[in-house]
């Protein structure tokens, strides 16, 4: 997602609401049924995210332990119900009844994508009403049923907007975001490997040779057993070469997951431990080239956790040896390794 201010998601926002509101309203007196509701809606929803390049992450029908929920947005859980079904009263018993399906799936999102309650929000829609639904401080807050107008269609686009930018920390979230044929390790790995083929910094090369030495010994690797191909490696990673070293490019893959590792502890470190202070990722990824770096060394020193104590769990080890060599050609992609991470929370 583009890196938008608040104030500017607030502007689309408010410039949407009206017409999306009238749409939904509309929607609702010419649907069918339910199925066509969702349709409609999912529609307006799809528009107004692609006007601004917002990826929403819709999982329709999610199936999870208790039931399949109508539309996970991320952590928004939408439950559609048929148009025009809900009452004023959430004692009415359809109110009732959508309301625990709501409690239920946001239940099972906490246990599948490792999300607190307390992160996510439900809504249900029959197109004439929203119910919203949290959870704080151990308990359900429900919404009286408000009608779908401007105000409360802003509500529930702000909802969208703010909970489907971060992804649950889940080992499918993470492989197919950052893993091999990844947008960013396909920007980031070739860069390393060029770097660590071609830097003339002898400090680089020594650090190359030392892993080596321990790769061989601890993996028991032979490069001339031919137990691997290089060149199907390679290109999983966009490493275009037509004989690719294949110890440089396993140094190279390797110091691309050791840099997301590192990131990807700094970035709940600095959501668990010290959520108001020090730089998060999503400030540091815009930072030009040299403050970028030394971001980077101050982290590879242990940044955060030396702060706080910890000692010898951020520093110490081969992969920071990038930052030798560091020019334009390394910031760019580091930039969008950090953007990628900051989507990241558990």
């Amino acid at each position: 997602m583009p890196d938008y201010s608040p104030v500017q998601l607030e502007s689309f926002v408010q410039s949407r609401a009206p017409q999306i509101a009238q749409d939904i309203v509309s929607a609702a007196k010419t649907s069918q049924n339910e199925a066509d509701l969702v349709a409609q809606v999912e529609k307006l929803v799809d528009r107004f995210a692609d006007s601004f390049d917002l990826q929403l992450h819709l999982q329709r029908e999610r199936t999870l332990v208790n039931g399949r929920a109508d539309a996970v947005y991320n952590r928004l859980v939408i439950e559609y119900e048929p148009p025009r079904s809900l009452n004023k009263s959430n004692s009415h018993r359809n109110n009732q009844h959508a309301i625990q399906q709501v409690k239920d799936y946001m239940g099972g999102l906490e246990r599948l994508d490792r999300h607190k309650k307390e992160r996510l929000a439900g809504v249900v829609l029959d197109g004439g009403f929203y119910i919203f639904v949290r959870y704080r401080d151990d308990r359900w807050y429900i919404d009286d049923p408000l009608p779908v107008t401007t105000h409360s269609t802003e509500t529930f686009l702000r909802y969208l907007l703010s909970l489907s930018t971060e992804k649950a920390l889940t080992p499918e979230n993470l492989v197919r975001d950052f893993g091999e044929n990844s947008n960013v390790a396909r920007q980031v790995v070739p860069v390393l490997y060029n770097l660590a083929c071609c830097s003339n910094n002898k400090k680089v090369e020594t650090i190359f040779q030392q892993w080596e030495r321990q790769f061989r010994e601890i993996s028991g690797y032979d490069p001339s057993s031919g137990q691997l191909d290089a060149v199907e490696l390679a290109k999983s990673y966009a490493v275009k070469v037509k004989k690719p070293d294949l110890e440089r490019l396993f140094f190279s893959i390797h110091s691309y997951y050791a840099a997301f590792i590192k990131l990807l502890a700094l970035q709940v470190g600095h959501y668990y431990l010290m959520p108001k202070t020090g730089t998060g990722l999503k400030a540091a990824a815009s930072y030009e080239s040299s403050k970028l770096c030394d971001y980077l060394r101050k982290l590879e020193a242990g940044g955060l956790f030396k702060e706080l104590g910890i000692r010898n769990f951020l520093e110490g080890d081969f992969f920071g040896w990038y930052l030798e060599a560091w020019d334009e050609s390394v910031a760019s992609p580091m930039s969008r390794l950090f953007a990628c991470d900051a989507r990241c929370r558990s």
